[in-house]
């Protein structure tokens, strides 16, 4: 395969996308080309199917697979999502760099609406454990999560959308991730706050220890859509946060595309402890052949990413 038809980036786009209809639609900017569409139906994992159709756009050059976390029509609530599904199909489709969009609400007076947060400090208040890809195999392998996210691209990402004219970019934002489906009280809000965490939601700590388990450079970038907490005038619901998504499509997009660009130019010079040694980590005498099916351990290209294109309808 040449380079050119190497997927190198993996999105999962949370509330307020829509690869179709209403929301962000990132595949009709001038700068993207829709490639075709991988059928969900057609995905085997480990783990059951991705939450959606994989799209495959070509953002100034560069392929990147685009999967819905919630699915077509925002079907899937965040506990219902498949994290391990969706976070090994990227990587098995080649890509290196993993990408996640969400909207939040701001727990903080100076981040606001038409800000956006680069994520680095999470926080599971869900309840539940993290999905982890070895929870069923006899495996002993700790991966450290002393930092969450890549060291590298949340600094790229902020360049990317300060050029595409967003003022205010939030380079070290901690996130506190809540049970959902409801939104939280507002005495919660106001303790978290008060705890110093600047935004709130319901996804983005869930694939951390997935993502950290398969290596990938991640990043995740957070569109705050509403500060309840904080004497918005709004009650938040589900329909103010598209709505005010959809408000911030030519920035989000236009953010996207820059960071994309960057990252297609500099992959190579992406190095840092996401890629942490196997040897450091596993305290069992031997990987099996099911954990390094799961972790994708091999040195060899997955059959998925050389063969994606024959899966295109």
């Amino acid at each position: 395969m040449s380079e050119d038809n190497e997927i190198m980036i993996g999105l999962v786009a949370g509330s307020g996308f829509d690869m179709e209809s209403s929301g962000v639609e990132l595949q009709k900017m001038p700068d993207v080309e829709f490639v075709g569409k991988i059928p969900k139906a057609d995905i085997i994992t480990p783990y059951g199917a991705p939450s959606s159709d994989i799209s495959i756009l070509r953002v100034r050059g560069v392929l990147v697979a685009v999967i819905l976390r919630h699915g077509e029509g925002h079907q899937l609530p965040p506990h219902l999502v498949p994290y391990r599904a969706n976070s090994w199909i990227i990587k098995a489709l080649g890509a290196h760099i993993h990408i996640q969009f969400t909207a939040v609400g701001s727990l903080q007076d100076h981040i606001n609406y038409g800000d956006v947060a680069v994520v680095r400090v999470l926080e599971n208040a869900t309840e539940r454990p993290l999905p982890d890809l070895l929870e069923d195999v006899r495996v002993a392998i700790h991966p450290s999560l002393a930092e969450q996210t890549c060291d590298v691209l949340p600094k790229l990402a902020s360049e990317a959308f300060r050029k595409a004219g967003v003022s205010n970019v939030h380079q070290q934002a901690a996130h506190v991730t809540i049970p959902g489906p409801a939104f939280a009280p507002k005495f919660k809000e106001r303790q978290w706050k008060d705890t110093g965490y600047d935004l709130i939601g319901m996804t983005s700590v869930r694939p951390s220890l997935v993502l950290r388990q398969l290596r990938q450079h991640w990043v995740e970038i957070a569109i705050p859509t509403d500060s309840s907490s904080i004497g918005d005038d709004e009650e938040v619901n589900a329909l103010l946060v598209s709505r005010r998504m959809k408000g911030l499509e030519q920035l989000i997009s236009t953010g996207f595309c820059n960071f994309v660009e960057v990252l297609g130019s500099k992959l190579h010079l992406v190095d840092c402890a996401c890629h942490w040694p196997m040897e450091v980590a596993n305290m069992s005498k031997k990987i099996t052949v099911e954990a390094e099916r799961r972790l994708i351990l091999s040195e060899k290209p997955h059959p998925y990413s050389c063969g994606w294109s024959k899966l295109i309808s």
